[in-house]
């Protein structure tokens, strides 16, 4: 009865350890820093409504976020088109140059997304949807 003692002991302490490596394991591959792979803004985004301090402006209604990369977009909101170095946050992502901004995004599914920023003293809000227009390059 003793020999069954300890030879269930021993099953015990292996289930333990295992266990234990287990837990260890997920806790540091949860710790590590979250690194984003799957960039749900890249592409064209239109803006199809855009607020500046809750009022609804026509001024941006032919804007667009252009995400060609995981750390550039143009963007035409500014006036003319240019070109800003980004990164992605948890609440959407933070323009690098030439100065900093701010962006929070909240995604309404794969084609339509609200940006909202604080930019130069105005709220602003964009409602944009996905360009799923393919461009076709023809030879005349």
């Amino acid at each position: 009865m003793q020999v069954l003692a300890l030879h269930t002991s021993a099953s015990f302490y292996q289930f333990q350890v295992l266990v234990l490596l287990l837990v260890g394991s997920f806790l540091i591959y949860s710790c590590e820093s979250e690194e984003i792979v799957d960039n749900k803004l890249i592409g064209k985004w239109n803006i199809i409504k855009a607020a500046r301090g809750n009022r609804i402006t026509e001024t941006l209604e032919d804007g667009f976020f252009d995400f060609t990369s995981d750390t550039t977009f143009f963007t035409n909101i500014f006036n003319a088109e240019e070109v800003y170095d980004y990164a992605l946050t948890e609440e959407g992502f933070e323009q690098l140059s030439p100065e900093q901004q701010s962006y929070e995004v909240i995604y309404g599914g794969s084609d339509t997304i609200q940006i909202s920023a604080t930019i130069r003293k105005y709220d602003f809000q964009f409602l944009a949807i996905r360009d799923t227009v393919k461009t076709i390059s023809v030879e005349l």
